[in-house]
């Protein structure tokens, strides 16, 4: 993963597949993101978010590989 420079109080989170190597990009609340990497449950942090757009985070797998994977 890779963090863009910050605009506001976002970040632009850099994610690349570990199956395609595809990279999806997501803005992110710096707030959030430090909640999480401080160890709330994905879920609860990021409500906003696809089940699909939590697991690129949690397994760096893109969304077309986990449908594509029935992931």
């Amino acid at each position: 993963m890779v963090m863009a420079p910050p605009v506001d109080d976002t970040v632009t989170l850099m994610t690349k597949c570990v199956l395609c190597g595809g990279t999806t990009a997501m803005r992110l609340s710096r707030e959030k993101l430090k909640r999480w990497h401080s160890g709330e449950l994905c879920q609860d942090v990021f409500p906003e978010l696809s089940v699909y757009e939590r697991d690129v985070l949690i397994t760096k797998i893109c969304v077309k590989c986990q449908k594509e994977h029935g992931i």
